[in-house]
């Protein structure tokens, strides 16, 4: 779309003034509508980097002008308060080495649950956002929420049922709660990290968030499912090549692994390798361990080797030592908007068993197959996206069950 001179204006006036996170090594923070119209940006130049989510502003500014995305939000207020409703941060401090902001963020909800026991559902989410940054490299963001909500009955029954120790439930991809008022939830979430980028080959990160792997709505490697987790990654990119290391700290809540009132903790380490073969085809490679903290096991150093073969570490120690999973991803542009992608993971395979009919316990594997159309059918804006998943029964689990693939059940 062509820009005018009016509104390239504006966006110096953005850059300099309104939105320093977007010139930021902060992440944009993740959710499938946004990140799906930035996929669309993305398809538009060069082959990209896209299976492994969320990206950097910095990065991403490459690809899409996010000042003029911004500005197409503007309302035209001429008041202070107006503006800070509508078109600013609240509060902000702008110097040339340094700036942090402080905003307000809300999350009302209402809707209706035709079951006998729910009259109506809700959510009432109230949070604080803390950004900033110290010279070019170096940004930090903090989120604090608070919230209260009654969901679809079959929601609060799973949050019951899974409940850990001490609490009255565990609510979907948010984590503890405490009971507030009839049938409804209060829980608290935290969010922080430190993004480091000293190099234009390099950077670091270490908070406590989530993250997502591949390119569709679902993920057999990794997704946005569960609770935050604190987390280190580091990402290395030259070339066709981007290199993702994580290493999380995870945490297995049933009530019957609960040890002196702590949850068994388990760690993860993690590798994503993604290569642009060509101006239309990516290929990414997976691998991910799991091992839990007791008396005999813990971290184990050999994790922390960036570009070792997890599953050669996990034969090596033995089989209750820990859990490997490997995989591999594809993506490919048809055209600018057109794309497919798949997903294909394997947590154990007996070959000899796999055509012999018996449905064989052992053969445990994913498989992904999708499809994104932008304009479809040449109407603009028009988005369609399909996808399929089909995961043998048993995968991700494990005969050591705290080494399931899960976080937070």
């Amino acid at each position: 779309k062509k820009v005018t001179t009016q509104k390239k204006d504006i966006q110096s006036v953005l850059v300099s003034t309104y939105f320093p996170e977007h010139q930021s090594e902060l992440n944009i923070p993740f959710n499938h509508s946004v990140y799906d119209e930035l996929s669309y940006y993305y398809d538009q130049n060069e082959n990209s980097h896209t299976g492994f989510k969320p990206y950097l502003y910095s990065e991403t500014a490459k690809h899409v002008d996010l000042d003029v995305q911004k500005a197409a939000l503007f309302k035209n207020k001429s008041s202070k308060w107006g503006k800070k409703l509508w078109n600013e941060h609240f509060f902000k401090v702008q110097k040339e080495d340094y700036w942090f902001t402080i905003d307000p963020l809300f999350d009302l909800q209402i809707g209706k649950d035709n079951s006998d026991d729910v009259k109506y559902t809700y959510n009432n989410t109230r949070a604080i956002q803390i950004q900033g940054g110290l010279g070019k490299n170096f940004n930090f963001s903090a989120s604090i929420y608070e919230s209260q909500g009654r969901f679809a009955d079959y929601i609060n029954d799973f949050a019951r049922a899974n409940k850990p120790s001490e609490s009255y439930g565990l609510v979907p991809g948010r984590g503890k709660a405490k009971i507030f008022k009839t049938n409804s939830f209060d829980y608290p979430v935290a969010e922080a990290y430190l993004t480091y980028t000293p190099s234009k080959f390099f950077n670091f990160q270490f908070g406590h968030g989530k993250n997502f792997v591949g390119d569709g709505y679902r993920s057999l490697m990794l997704s946005d499912a569960t609770t935050s987790y604190p987390h280190l990654k580091i990402s290395t990119q030259f070339w066709k090549i981007k290199y993702t290391n994580v290493w999380m700290w995870l945490e297995d809540v049933r009530p019957s692994l609960n040890i002196d009132g702590l949850n068994t903790r388990k760690f993860v380490a993690m590798h994503h390798l993604s290569y642009n073969v060509t101006d239309k085809l990516n290929v990414s490679l997976f691998e991910a361990a799991i091992t839990k903290k007791d008396e005999n096991n813990g971290f184990d150093i050999n994790y922390f080797n960036p570009i070792i073969f997890y599953r050669a570490v996990e034969f090596s120690r033995g089989s209750r030592g820990g859990n490997a999973i490997i995989g591999l991803g594809t993506k490919y542009k048809v055209s600018q908007n057109f794309s497919t992608y798949t997903q294909f993971v394997l947590d154990e395979l007996t070959v000899g068993r796999i055509f012999d009919g018996s449905g064989y316990w052992a053969n445990k594997f994913g498989i992904q197959v999708g499809a994104k159309y932008y304009n479809a059918f040449n109407v603009d804006n028009l988005y369609l996206q399909g996808e399929f998943n089909l995961v043998r029964p048993y995968t991700f689990s494990h005969k050591e069950p705290t080494l399931n693939y899960a976080h937070y059940n």
